[in-house]
């Protein structure tokens, strides 16, 4: 059981050169106390593994935000990790957060997200020049403001032009299901949430920078942008379609065996991003750079999930990693696994 440890200004002391280089000393002094004060306020978050929390405030200075409550660019938040069995400390920006990253950067003059409730009169036309043609919220459409319909995103671009993202309620709440700190949260009463419950509207406004963020042109100073959207993906393990395309890809890679082995063990556990990482490496150590090659393993990962029967041939690799703890909930994210097999692999 994981107990809380005091969190000192000396717990980040070890941070201190590091953080200096990237700010300031002022800014490392002023950060410091902030996340102290934090994780005074909250014990559960305060139970996490001491090096999550300081790995959590590093990434204030790597992407150039605060922990500011004042400010509400970025929180210190409680997560489930699968690969700790508990909970870590993540370092989570916000909308405002993201938004403030997009425009210091120069990749965006101003950027800001809508909700459309249910009672607001919206009309969105890909055609026109400005999609959005119209947005009457329920406040003055006098209906009540029932549920959330979608969410979009407007950007005015260097060049004074109109850049529009628009995402529906099915994709935002697809975004969430894929998020472990809110399927474990979900019905939980012992301390574990999820900003997917305490801050719905946010994350909804959030979900369509991050996918709008990859439309956009990149300026010189968008990699903290895309480093801010990496840490915010740590929540999110990989889909069947990437776990799927690093096992295709694995068979012709030109690694080592050793390697192989050590990919195959852990992509179960991979996160969204760790599975994007483990993609681009594969497709890059390929024997042959053939485009058409790499678009029918692409299309061959997405097939429907396969049985996983006693004769299959990663029957006993599947049977391991639930023996070694991985959740059935996960290896169904992958298989077909019928009530009979799923026994027999509980049961080793």
């Amino acid at each position: 059981m994981t107990t809380s440890v005091a969190i000192t200004p000396k717990t980040f002391e070890a941070l201190r050169p590091r953080f200096v280089e990237l700010t300031d000393e002022q800014t490392y002094q002023r950060e410091v106390s902030f996340a102290c004060q934090i994780l005074a306020k909250n014990d559960y978050l305060a139970k996490a593994q001491t090096a999550s929390i300081q790995m959590a405030v590093m990434n204030v200075a790597q992407i150039g935000l605060s922990l500011n409550p004042a400010l509400k660019l970025a929180y210190l938040v409680p997560r489930y990790s699968r690969k700790l069995n508990g909970v870590e400390c993540s370092l989570e920006p916000s909308y405002q957060g993201l938004a403030k990253l997009l425009t210091d950067c120069g990749t965006v003059k101003s950027i800001e997200a809508r909700i459309v409730w249910a009672g607001d009169d919206f009309d969105f036309d890909f055609a026109s020049a400005d999609k959005v043609t119209k947005h009457k919220p329920y406040i003055l459409t006098g209906k009540p403001r029932g549920d959330k319909l979608a969410v979009y995103s407007i950007a005015i671009l260097a060049d004074g032009s109109k850049s529009v993202e628009i995402m529906s309620r099915e994709d935002v709440e697809a975004i969430r299901e894929r998020s472990e700190s809110y399927q474990k949260a979900k019905g939980n009463t012992g301390g574990m949430s999820s900003t997917w419950i305490t801050d719905e509207a946010e994350m909804w406004r959030k979900s369509v920078i991050k996918r709008h963020f990859k439309y956009l042109p990149k300026s010189g100073g968008a990699e903290r942008v895309a480093e801010a959207i990496e840490i915010d993906s740590t929540d999110y393990p990989c889909t069947h379609s990437q776990w799927g395309l690093v096992d295709t890809l694995l068979r012709t890679a030109t690694i080592s065996e050793d390697e192989k082995a050590k990919i195959e063990r852990e992509a179960c556990d991979y996160t969204s991003i760790e599975a994007s990482r483990a993609i681009e490496y594969l497709q890059n150590n390929q024997p042959v750079d053939d485009a058409r090659m790499v678009r029918e393993i692409a299309q061959e990962a997405t097939v429907q999930l396969p049985d996983l029967t006693p004769d299959h041939e990663k029957w006993a690799a599947v049977a391991a990693k639930v023996k070694a703890g991985t959740s059935m909930e996960t290896i169904r994210k992958h298989y077909n696994v019928s009530e009979e097999n799923e026994q027999l692999l509980i049961n080793g």
